[in-house]
């Protein structure tokens, strides 16, 4: 929506942004101009944007977040992104100082930013490769491997944010089945990520 404001759009391509389109505009008129990218095509441009040796800063939970205490549900691209491309993954936490005592996300407030240590994962990029290749499993059967271990990935990396942002991340870990569990534990050096 704010791509399409006049002077939002004048500021926003100054970062050059991918948009990704989920929902309708809140102001109707710009549903018309809308134009829909799928997923795939975000994440195309996204790895793109990182082989060219370009950085992407990403809002995992996919939206504002106005709970002042829990975060929302970390969206499986960010895993998806962090495993294709095989960069580290700088968390970044934001945090509001007056959200406690407001019980609310204020408006205008100081923000503390805390930075954690870059994330790797290895051993789940290795698994999505190895998964990706395997000619022994169905196109469906190849997609759940390759969601579980994205959304495995972005489940450790919102633990992190919810630390660095001084949050709660109330979701449970994703759940595999107990043959997605035993592939990917071999598949992967000691199952560290399980």
């Amino acid at each position: 929506m704010f791509g399409r404001l006049p002077l939002f759009a004048w500021l926003l391509k100054r970062v050059d942004p991918i948009y990704t389109y989920r929902k309708n505009a809140r102001f109707a008129v710009l549903n018309k101009h809308q134009q829909k990218a799928d997923g795939q095509a975000v994440c195309r441009a996204c790895l793109e944007r990182l082989q060219n040796g370009q950085s992407l800063a990403i809002f995992p939970e996919g939206t504002r977040n106005h709970d002042p205490y829990r975060l929302k549900r970390g969206r499986k691209g960010v895993g998806e992104i962090a495993l294709r491309s095989g960069v580290p993954v700088l968390p970044v936490g934001i945090d509001f100082p007056h959200r406690i005592r407001n019980g609310r996300i204020p408006w205008f407030s100081p923000v503390i930013l805390r930075f954690g240590s870059p994330l790797t994962f290895p051993d789940e990029a290795a698994a999505y490769r190895t998964v990706s290749r395997e000619l022994r499993f169905s196109p469906l059967e190849r997609q759940k491997l390759q969601v579980l271990l994205c959304a495995n990935v972005t489940h450790r990396l919102m633990l992190e944010l919810a630390r660095l942002s001084g949050k709660e991340y109330p979701f449970a870990p994703p759940q595999s089945s107990s043959l997605e569990h035993s592939y990917l534990e071999k598949t992967t050096e000691k199952g560290a990520f399980l």
